[in-house]
C-alpha cells in the first residue's frame, strides 16, 4: 500500500508502532533484553518514547528540505537493478527518457543521439537478464555494467544520477578548488569525492572510500592532501598526487565533527563528539606530529577554525558556546556565551583576523546556520555580543587597544 508522503501526519500516534515492532538495531536488542522489573519496564517505555520523538523530529525536517512530490524521486524506480531488468516493468515505464529530460545538466536536450542511445541500452537490459546479478546495491550494479561496451552511455547516466552530489540525502561540506577547476565534497555515503567543474555535466573525478559517515572534509593549503574526518573517530589523509593515505586517530570511536588547517599549512586541528580538540604539527616531517590536546568543550564539539593570520584558533560547541584559543600556547583567550544561546553550529574570522562570525539555527538544532549580521551597534547573532568585546577579542591582548577601551 502506497501513501503520499506530503499528506503523511509524522505526529499521529494512530501512526506509531509498538515498542517491540520498533527495530533500533541488534546491540540495542541485546542490552534491553534482560530488563523485566516494573522500573526496568518504566524505563524501556521512556526509551522508546525518546526514539520515537527523533524519528518523528527526523521525519519532519526531511519533509521540511525535500519535495515528497518531486517527479525525480518516482522516476528513480528506473534505476534499481530489478526494475531495470523486468519486462513487467515495461508496462508502467517503457522509455526512460521521462527520466532524462528532467536532468538537462547531466544530458542535455539537444543531444538527442545520445538520448536515444541511453533509450536503447535501457529497453534492451531485459535481454541480458539472465547475465546481471540484480542483487547487488545500485550503484555497484551501475558500475559492473559500465564495463560492457554495449552500456557505457546508460550506465554512465545512471552513475552521474546516483551521486549529484552524494547518493545519500546530506552532503555535508563542499569546497573549491583555488583555481576554480574542481571542488570536493564529504557525505554519509562514506565517501570524499573530487568533481570536475570543467565539464558540463559535473563529473566526479576521483572517489576516496571510507568505512563510516564522512563528516569533514579539509584540502591542505598547497592543494597535495585532502584530510578526511568520518564517524568512527578516524582522520585519513588523502594523497592527491599518490593516492596514498595515512590514518591518525586521535580518539578511539569519538565521531569527527570538523578539520581545520592553518593558512600556512603548519598545523591542523580537528573536534570530535566528546568536546575535545587535538592539534597536530605538519610540514617537514612525513606524518603528522602531535602537537597538543585541549578539552575544548563540556559536550559536542561542532566546529574548528584557524585565523587567517594563523594565531587564534575557534572552537563551537553545543555546550552553547564559541572558545578562542591563541596558537603559541593553547591558552584560552575567550569564551564567548549568552543565556539565550544555542548550539553554536560554524564561525568564520574577517579576513583581516580581527572579527569573529558566529551562527546558530534560528528555530531548532535542525536548521541550517544563518549567516551573522553586523551594523555599528553590535554583532546580532549567535552571540549577542558587542562589535566592542569583538575588536577587544581579537586585538585586546596584542595591546592595540585605543585609549576608549574599544
Amino acid at each position: 500500500m502506497r501513501h503520499d508522503l506530503e499528506t503523511i501526519d509524522f505526529e499521529n500516534k494512530e501512526n506509531f508502532l509498538r515498542n517491540e515492532q520498533m527495530y533500533l538495531g541488534v546491540r540495542v536488542m541485546n542490552d534491553l533484553k534482560n530488563l523485566g522489573s516494573s522500573k526496568d519496564q518504566s524505563e524501556l517505555n521512556r526509551f522508546f518514547s525518546s526514539c520515537r520523538n527523533f524519528l518523528v523530529t527526523s521525519a519532519k525536517e526531511i519533509k521540511k528540505r525535500y519535495h515528497m512530490s518531486d517527479p525525480l524521486l518516482s522516476k528513480l524506480l528506473m534505476l534499481n537493478p530489478e526494475n531495470a531488468a523486468s519486462s513487467k516493468f515495461r508496462e508502467s515505464f517503457p522509455s526512460i527518457f521521462s527520466l532524462i529530460e528532467l536532468l538537462p545538466r547531466i544530458v542535455a536536450k539537444e543531444n538527442m543521439a545520445l538520448i536515444q542511445a541511453i533509450d536503447d541500452q535501457w529497453r534492451s537490459i531485459p535481454a541480458k537478464f539472465n547475465e546481471l546479478d540484480l542483487k547487488l546495491p545500485v550503484d555497484k550494479f551501475w558500475s559492473e555494467l559500465n564495463v560492457l561496451e554495449d552500456y557505457q552511455e546508460l550506465s554512465q547516466f545512471a552513475l552521474d544520477t546516483l551521486c549529484i552530489p552524494h547518493s545519500n540525502a546530506q552532503c555535508e561540506r563542499v569546497f573549491s578548488h583555488e583555481d576554480g577547476k574542481w571542488m570536493y565534497t564529504g557525505g554519509e555515503d562514506s565517501t570524499a569525492k573530487i568533481w570536475d567543474l570543467r565539464s558540463p555535466q559535473l563529473q566526479c573525478q576521483r572517489i576516496f572510500q571510507v568505512s563510516a559517515p564522512v563528516n569533514a572534509v579539509c584540502l591542505h593549503p598547497d592543494q597535495s592532501q585532502i584530510m578526511v574526518g568520518d564517524q568512527s573517530g578516524i582522520i585519513h589523509l588523502w594523497d592527491l598526487n599518490t593516492d596514498h593515505n595515512d590514518q591518525l586517530i586521535p580518539e578511539a570511536e569519538a565521531s569527527v565533527q570538523d578539520i581545520a588547517i592553518d593558512p600556512c599549512g603548519k598545523l591542523m586541528a580537528a573536534v570530535n563528539n566528546r568536546g575535545s580538540c587535538y592539534v597536530w604539527a605538519l610540514g617537514r616531517e612525513p606524518r603528522a606530529l602531535p602537537r597538543k590536546h585541549i578539552r575544548a568543550h563540556r559536550k559536542y564539539a561542532l566546529r574548528c577554525k584557524f585565523s587567517p593570520d594563523s594565531s587564534m584558533l575557534v572552537t563551537t560547541s553545543g555546550d552553547c558556546s564559541a572558545r578562542v584559543w591563541r596558537t603559541t600556547d593553547w591558552s584560552l583567550m575567550r569564551e564567548l556565551r549568552h543565556d539565550t544561546q544555542r548550539w553554536v553550529w560554524d564561525a568564520a574570522f574577517s579576513a583581516d583576523s580581527r572579527y569573529l562570525f558566529t551562527g546558530e539555527p534560528p528555530e531548532s538544532k535542525w536548521s541550517p546556520p544563518p549567516i551573522d549580521t553586523c551594523n555599528s551597534r553590535g554583532v546580532i547573532g549567535a552571540l549577542l555580543a558587542s562589535w566592542e568585546e569583538m575588536v577587544y577579542l581579537m586585538e585586546g591582548d596584542r595591546g592595540e587597544r585605543s585609549e576608549t577601551g574599544k
